[in-house]
């Protein structure tokens, strides 16, 4: 998940330029601005609760299996 985080262009860019970067220590985002810090750990935080929420539809979306749209709705989520 943190992989398709990073993707995200705003957030690829500060790790790209290398003002903020992975700490396996606090694991959390550390970087060159505390104010960085804080809006991109929010990010994460953010990215992670709304993966949660889409990964429970798909879990409750492969329950209901043979609905005309099921398919359709299951890709965009992914």
């Amino acid at each position: 998940m943190r992989e398709e985080f990073e993707k995200l262009p705003e957030i690829a860019k500060m790790i790209e330029s290398g003002d903020v970067w992975w700490s396996e220590k606090y694991n959390s985002y550390s970087g060159s601005d505390s104010e960085l810090d804080c809006y991109v750990n929010g990010a994460w935080y953010a990215h992670q609760e709304q993966q949660k929420k889409i990964d429970k539809t798909i879990e409750y979306l492969d329950s209901i299996e043979g609905l005309v749209w099921y398919e359709q709705i299951k890709d965009i989520l992914k």
